[in-house]
């Protein structure tokens, strides 16, 4: 393409721009597959490069994929992006590299960085997979919590803002998302993936350490922005957005306590979980019923997370059981299933994590139901003695494994379904 006279980067980056934006607003009529097809032209001579650009197309192309049923694995891209930026050396002080970078190139390189890595990690985190690379490896700074005006190549013009009192910028919510991220990473590779972890009372004080630092994460986060007059695409920056994430950080670390066969855990552990799963599902169904929000692979993971969990835990806990209202339930299983109708509506590939839930609500309502006519209440909700094998539900699973991230739930899903008996 060059030597007909074009520049690849601006072509590439403007038609990948707009793919995505395409995939923001859909009912504008543009194709965003037909987009990031004329945007693929001209990656080959970008990617070939060793540079900062080469690590934004990429990232551009995850963002992409994570919005999209096609396109390569934002996993993948994700990774790549990140291995590139750890080439460079983007992942080390550059105060201690001492870099002659000017100011602009500096805060790029940073924020390409962190976006890169805030990327593998979530995928890595929601797939089940190793992270690339730990964050005790990483030195480098945040970028500077500054507005976009006040950065040039020539110098930074103000003070970056240091007091939580000082107004917040669109910086101060990424540095903050990014925060919680590499949190999220740790919970993962800290506690649930050495498996040189073997000694209950320092995993204990690590959960304990863990959970402080999260909570000091929430409490210190920064106003909700307002949204634009059309309506916000993405509730990022928003009330929503900072609970969401510290739930989705509290279900990562409490799960796999709930779920250990070994050690029972405690009411309090249970109720956490409870409640905040329940609160994920009344997010979700805030933010995307109704509403022009964009969709994410991440997004059904986290919901169907949420769900699973909170059906598993009235399965599980008598104190949860004791302690919610039959209409609660209700209201919680309807808020997460019509999210999932949503997600189902727009991406064919979630209809298998709708029909499930769909099935387990049913199952859960009914045995709460009994709950509290005084019935027994079996560990297990689906017994090969009191259901029939629900229709489809092998050709379900098959789906949820297509998509790659049934792995973070399998144990729940487990739990929860294999007591169906098989079809004669």
């Amino acid at each position: 393409m060059s030597s007909l006279g074009y520049d690849p980067v601006p072509l590439y980056f403007l038609n990948m721009v707009y793919a995505i934006g395409a995939l923001l607003k859909p009912g504008l009529g543009y194709s965003a597959e037909q987009l990031y097809v004329s945007a693929m032209l001209y990656i080959d001579e970008i990617i070939c490069s060793d540079n900062l650009e080469c690590i934004q197309a990429i990232l551009c192309s995850a963002a992409y994929s994570l919005r999209s049923a096609k396109g390569t694995s934002h996993w993948k891209l994700g990774g790549q992006a990140l291995r590139q930026c750890v080439n460079l050396g983007y992942h080390r002080n550059q105060k201690r590299l001492r870099s002659t970078l000017n100011p602009l190139q500096r805060e790029l390189q940073k924020r390409a960085f962190w976006s890169a890595y805030v990327m593998e990690c979530s995928a890595a985190v929601m797939l089940g997979r190793p992270l690339s690379l730990h964050y005790q490896e990483i030195d480098a700074e945040f970028p500077l919590d500054i507005k976009e005006s006040q950065i040039s190549s020539t110098g930074i013009y103000g003070a970056p803002r240091s007091l939580t009192s000082e107004p917040s910028t669109m910086m101060t919510h990424a540095i903050h998302g990014f925060r919680i991220r590499a949190l999220i990473g740790r919970i993962q590779t800290t506690l649930y993936s050495d498996s040189t972890l073997r000694d209950a009372t320092i995993r204990q004080a690590l959960i304990e350490h863990v959970s402080d630092e999260l909570e000091e994460w929430y409490a210190a986060r920064p106003p909700p922005m307002t949204p634009p007059d059309g309506g916000a695409l993405s509730f990022f920056v928003s009330a929503d957005w900072y609970e969401a994430n510290y739930n989705y950080a509290v279900l990562q670390l409490f799960r796999p306590q709930i779920t250990d066969t070994k050690t029972s855990a405690s009411d309090g552990i249970f109720l956490k979980c409870l409640n905040t799963s329940r609160q994920t599902c009344h997010i979700f169904r805030r933010q995307y019923f109704g509403k022009p929000m964009a969709y994410t692979w991440s997004a059904l993971h986290e919901l169907f997370l949420a769900g699973l969990t909170y059906l598993y835990c009235l399965w599980m806990s008598p104190a949860a059981r004791q302690l919610s209202r039959h209409d609660e339930v209700s209201n919680t299983c309807t808020d997460c299933t019509m999210v999932l109708v949503i997600l189902a509506e727009r991406w064919p590939e979630a209809a298998p994590f709708r029909n499930i839930f769909e099935v387990l609500a049913s199952r859960t309502m009914t045995m709460m139901t009994d709950s509290h006519q005084g019935k027994e209440v079996m560990p297990i909700p689906i017994g090969p003695e009191q259901e029939t094998y629900p229709e489809g539900l092998s050709q379900w699973m098959a789906g949820m494994s297509d998509t790659g991230i049934t792995t973070g739930v399998d144990w729940l899903l487990s739990e929860l379904i294999d007591e169906f008996p098989a079809p004669e």
